[in-house]
Order: structure tokens, then sequence, then C-alpha cells
């Protein structure tokens, strides 16, 4: 499985591709990106169903847009 790197509006996005199945999932670490957050999940679920969102401490309002989405696997850093 070969990893596929993705940078769109400042949030580097992690696409691993399984070679069998060909299914994907999407990883997208984020830091105080409220400002592009909502429009880069909501295009990225547009495209894949399997989307994991790393919160890294955000001080901003990024948690609430993760919390506005469904489907979304979060794994949150104080």
């Amino acid at each position: 499985m070969q990893p596929i790197f993705i940078s769109r509006q400042a949030l580097p996005i992690l696409v691993h591709k399984s070679e069998n199945t060909q299914s994907y999932c999407v990883i997208v670490p984020t830091y105080n990106n409220e400002n592009t957050l909502k429009d880069v999940l909501t295009k990225v679920q547009a495209i894949c169903a399997d989307v994991i969102v790393v919160n890294d401490g955000s001080t901003d309002s990024t948690q609430d847009i993760i919390s506005s989405f469904s489907g979304l696997e979060v794994i949150s850093y104080p």
C-alpha cells in the first residue's frame, strides 16, 4: 500500500489506497484551520466515506466544525 499525499488549502491530506479492495481512507490532520476545514471536509466526504480527522489541539473553532459533520472518525489531542 502506497500513501498518496495531497495538499489542499494548507491542510496536508494523506490518502491510503488498498490495492486489493480499491477502498480509500483519507486522514486529515488539522490545527487551527477554522477558515478552510469545512470546505475541505465537505469535498473529502463527497469522494470518500472513510475519513479520519486528527485535531492536534486546536484553540479556534476547528473542533466545532468537526463536530458539525457526521460519519467522521475523530482523533483529538489536547
